[in-house]
């Protein structure tokens, strides 16, 4: 077994750099990622940050409105919150595999075959 390092990740790396953007062009360039495809990190990456910018909107629309809100509202506001938190974590994991080197990443995809195969 090989010694672990450390990959380090910006918080500028996490979200996308376009929080001017409005909601609705953030949804019709998340509809055209979608559509566009690409490498598959980097094309998980692109959308997963676009989801969590909407998400991140939604969620502040709602605050905002927080007083007029009824149960459901908050409930659904709580849901929103954990995506987010998901949403994080999926891009940390696929901004590490990004820094990692090719010997990295064959090392981490042949114990997941290993774990696969003996669960069997």
């Amino acid at each position: 077994m090989s010694k672990s390092t450390v990959i380090e990740i910006t918080p500028e790396e996490m979200i996308d750099p376009t929080p001017e953007a409005t909601l609705g062009y953030m949804l019709y360039e998340h509809r055209m990622k979608l559509k566009a495809g690409g490498e598959e990190v980097n094309h998980c990456l692109s959308l997963s940050r676009s989801k969590l910018f909407i998400t991140n909107r939604l969620i502040s629309k709602t605050e905002m409105n927080i007083s007029t809100t009824e149960f459901e509202d908050l409930r659904t506001l709580v849901k929103q919150r954990k995506f987010c938190g998901y949403l994080k974590g999926v891009i940390l994991r696929l901004l590490i595999w990004k820094k990692m080197t090719p010997a990295q990443q064959e090392q981490i995809l042949e114990g997941e075959a290993i774990k696969a195969y003996s669960s069997k």
